[in-house]
């Protein structure tokens, strides 16, 4: 199997027609903006829901001693964004796997 993974991603980097971050993992960073197609599955296990969580962004990327408090509170924040949501969903039947994801490209 892992053999087959490997031949599937130099297959997947070296079309120049379809993205191959959008193939392998259903999202590209790109978005819009990206010069290969996004074959979108006509079915699918997954649900991508974009924008649902939006931290606030930092003034500075360095932090300082007053921005320890903002990121205690966001991960409070978050956690509890998780939570509901999680319970939400859950609410409709199991789920497999659960995934916040923070693209910063």
């Amino acid at each position: 199997a892992g053999e087959e993974q490997v031949n599937i991603n130099n297959i997947l980097q070296e079309d120049k027609v379809n993205c191959p971050f959008y193939g392998k993992i259903g999202v590209c960073r790109q978005g819009e903006k990206c010069s290969r197609r996004h074959n979108k599955p006509t079915i699918s296990p997954t649900i991508i829901i974009p924008h649902m969580f939006v931290l606030p962004e930092s003034p500075t990327q360095q932090i300082s001693i007053d921005d320890i408090g903002d990121r205690r509170l966001q991960g409070a924040q978050f956690d509890k964004f998780y939570e509901d949501v999680y319970e939400e969903f859950s609410s409709f039947g199991e789920i497999d796997e659960f995934m916040v994801l923070d693209n910063v490209g």
